[in-house]
This record gives C-alpha cells, sequence and structure tokens, in this order.
C-alpha cells in the first residue's frame, strides 16, 4: 500500500481519529503501542469479511489500514505529525476567530438598534462562510484578511471569450452538509485548491440537481483559459484515483468528446464563414 501522504494532507485525514485514539497534547506522545491495538480492535469491527456488501465499513477498513501503515513507519510518521501539529494549530485559530465572531454577533444583537442591522448581518454572513470553509477543511490560510465582498456579494463574471472550451463538468460526492455544496463561493475555492489553479472564472450548477436527496451533485466550472481546463482533464483521464481528488467522482468537458470523434479531416471554412471568424467586412449584395 503507497503511504500517499500528499493525499492525507490534501483530504485534512486525522489518522489519530480514523483510529479513534483522543491525542492529549501532541501526535508524538502517543505510544506505538496503542496505535497497534486500536488496529487490531478496530479491524475485527470493520473486516470486509464480517460486512461484505457494507461499504462504509469497507471503506473505514481501508482507512484503518492505511492509518496504521502511515502511523508504524517512523519517517513516514515523523513527517505526517509534523503536518498534523501545524493543523491542530491552525484550528485552534480557526476556532478562535469563529468565537469571536459569535461574541461579535451576540453584543450587536443585544443592543438592538436600528442602525446595527447592516453590521449583525455582515458579521453573520462573514461567520457563516468561516463555519463552511472549515467543514470543507480549507487550509486556514488567508482567513485573517478574508474580503467578505468578495466571496459572498462577487458579481457576475464578465463574459468569456473561450466559454465552451474552458469549461468542464464535475461531479461530486454529496457530503455530510449538502447545504454546503450549494454555496457556489465556497465550492468554487474547494475546487479550485484541489485543480490547483490560481482563479476559476465561474461555476454553475446542473438543474438536475437535488442536494437533500442525491448522492452525487454536478457543476460546470470554468476555467480562466482553455489550456488550464484541458490540462486538468488530462491530469484526470491519466490517473483518476488518484486520493487528491478528493471527493470527485468524475471529470468530464461540458460538450462531449463523442461528438467530435469524426472529425478526421481538415475542412476549410466557407469565404463568408471564414470573413465573420476573422472579423472581416462582409459585402453583401
Amino acid at each position: 500500500m503507497s503511504l500517499d501522504l500528499e493525499g492525507i494532507y490534501a483530504q485534512q485525514i486525522n489518522l489519530y481519529e480514523e483510529l479513534d485514539i483522543k491525542i492529549e497534547s501532541s501526535p508524538q506522545d502517543v505510544p506505538l503501542a496503542l496505535i497497534k491495538k486500536q488496529y487490531r480492535k478496530m479491524a475485527l469491527m470493520y473486516h470486509p469479511d464480517k460486512q461484505p456488501d457494507n461499504s462504509s465499513a469497507i471503506h473505514k477498513f481501508h482507512m484503518l489500514s492505511l492509518a496504521t501503515h502511515i502511523l508504524t513507519d517512523e519517517s513516514s510518521r515523523a513527517a505526517y505529525d509534523k503536518w498534523l501539529e501545524r493543523r491542530i494549530d491552525n484550528d485552534e485559530q480557526r476556532n478562535e476567530l469563529i468565537n469571536q465572531l459569535n461574541e461579535r454577533e451576540s453584543r450587536a444583537q443585544k443592543k438592538g438598534r436600528t442602525h446595527f442591522a447592516k453590521d449583525i448581518t455582515h458579521i453573520q454572513e462573514y461567520g457563516s462562510t468561516l463555519r463552511k470553509m472549515k467543514h470543507f477543511k480549507i487550509p486556514y490560510g488567508d482567513w485573517k484578511t478574508l474580503n467578505l465582498s468578495q466571496t459572498t456579494q462577487k458579481s457576475s463574471p464578465e463574459p468569456h471569450k473561450y466559454y465552451d472550451s474552458s469549461t468542464l463538468r464535475i461531479e461530486v460526492q454529496n457530503v455530510e452538509s449538502p447545504g454546503d455544496l450549494a454555496d457556489k463561493h465556497i465550492l468554487m475555492e474547494f475546487l479550485r485548491q484541489i485543480f490547483g489553479v490560481e482563479s476559476l472564472h465561474d461555476l454553475y450548477y446542473s438543474s438536475r440537481n437535488d442536494f437533500a436527496n442525491s448522492e452525487s451533485i454536478v457543476s460546470y466550472v470554468v476555467f480562466e483559459r482553455p489550456r488550464e481546463s484541458q490540462l486538468v482533464f488530462k491530469r484526470w483521464t491519466a490517473n483518476r484515483d488518484l486520493s487528491s481528488w478528493g471527493p470527485i467522482l468524475d471529470v468530464s468537458p461540458w460538450i462531449p468528446i463523442k461528438y467530435y470523434k469524426n472529425f478526421t479531416k481538415q475542412v476549410d471554412l466557407a469565404p463568408e464563414i471564414a470573413a465573420l471568424v476573422n472579423n472581416n467586412t462582409v459585402i453583401i449584395d
């Protein structure tokens, strides 16, 4: 089994929690014997032989095995523990920031004055955005300088010159909190980080989505440039099993490739169409 630490980091997975181990002070203080003991105990509960038709149990058994492989390998555990300590520190900063926002909401509401209404709304929207970012496990990064006007009040993007060729259809597993997937800006930031691009031009949803009941949600992501969408699609087709893809189930072009499969030779455009494409003056008889 590959010790895919990069995939673990990307998905923000706490391997100790997978083994039901509570960290009291530092992950380095957790005894190796306890890790092995917890694996033996939980592996008996979730072994596929006991629940062959339970996909959740099979996934849990896989995570138990992965956690144990990493945490019983000296070099892998050292690297992972160092990353986890940074994440715990960041989580503490996030929680402190959210607690401060909750206190501000409470104080503003107690004052109950009309001219505070706008401030209350602003604080609540900001807090809601932070909570959703925490749910999606977006790294702490620029939380302290988060611009609410950019995340919740962004106007419609400018028209895209290469809209069709820059758009990919993305199917994402419907996670624990369906309402968060419906937040366009949170989902855009989540996908932007997975795709490793500087920014995304736009995102919109399939009209068939059922956030409350569907196992997956479909969105259409518009990249800034066709080249970016092509690179992401090539990465997906080359290796769609990488754990770094997170909850993404499928990536495909907005216009299905099958529509172009019979285009085997170059065809010259009619002169009048070529003139339109080149923005030349068209003479009408």
